[in-house]
């Protein structure tokens, strides 16, 4: 491949996986909402609501557990909320309006 084609190449890539990233982060911030909108979640509340595989809903499930937002297991399938409306205008930089 020439090196032309290898740069653009390597943008295209760069673009893609921001693109990817940007689209993670809008999903991972609409399920914190939704979960402190209901006041618990669960895998089964993301993928209904949210469209997405069960693999997915389980890693923001992980993810919103490492950020605190929500409770840690408990053998229970509902996880109870923890994120204040405050903690998220921090995190994300807007208010939430339920």
């Amino acid at each position: 491949m020439c090196e032309k084609c290898k740069k653009a190449n390597d943008i295209f890539a760069d673009a893609l996986e921001e693109k990817f990233l940007k689209r993670e982060e809008m999903c991972f911030k609409e399920a914190v909402k939704l979960a402190m909108q209901k006041g618990y979640v669960n895998v089964v509340l993301l993928q209904s609501k949210l469209e997405i595989g069960y693999s997915r809903a389980a890693r923001i499930i992980d993810q919103m557990e490492a950020h605190e937002y929500i409770e840690p297991s408990n053998g229970k399938a509902k996880r109870k909320v923890i994120i204040t409306p405050k903690q998220f205008k921090e995190d994300f930089g807007e208010e939430y309006n339920s």
